[in-house]
């Protein structure tokens, strides 16, 4: 006897913002939380610095520590849609959320695969707007829930 099983994942259908001032999202932040969590389980701290070349290209340094590595990947991205798409290397990155008093929060999700970020200025964030966060990636496709999404501790600092 043969057993064949079958999952199938949902494919989410974000809701990109109107628009996203880029001079707002420039700098330094931390990825707070990671879905899905198996990409993140060893990560203890992650940090994405944000530098606007011009209105369409975005340079991007990423910094990753992990249990056993240290590393940095730079790239630049493509932004469209009024500053709330930004592509590279064949994916499409969508901000659904940014916060919109402070810009200290935002929500950076993968367009068509389960995958998604919240950002933080600070190496922590009010659970409070986690929690709303995952709700709304859940509202958007997403399948990211308090126990299989990775909060990464961040109990570093990037200058």
């Amino acid at each position: 006897m043969i057993l064949v099983v079958i999952t199938f994942t949902q494919t989410p259908n974000p809701i990109p913002l109107p628009s996203l001032n880029l001079t707002k999202v420039q700098g330094l932040w931390y990825i707070v939380a990671g879905y899905p969590n198996y990409l993140y389980i060893d990560t203890m701290c992650y940090a994405a610095k944000f530098t606007v070349l011009n209105n369409t290209t975005i340079n991007v340094t990423t910094t990753t520590i992990t249990k056993e590595t240290f590393f940095t990947n730079i790239f630049n991205m493509t932004v469209s849609n009024n500053g709330s798409i930004w592509s590279s290397m064949g994916d499409s990155w969508v901000w659904i959320s940014f916060d919109p008093v402070n810009g200290t929060w935002g929500t950076f999700a993968l367009y068509d695969t389960q995958r998604a970020f919240i950002f933080s200025r600070s190496n922590s964030l009010n659970p409070t707007i986690i929690v709303s966060q995952l709700a709304l990636l859940q509202s958007e496709g997403y399948q990211a829930t308090l126990s299989n999404t990775y909060f990464i501790r961040n109990n570093c600092e990037f200058g």
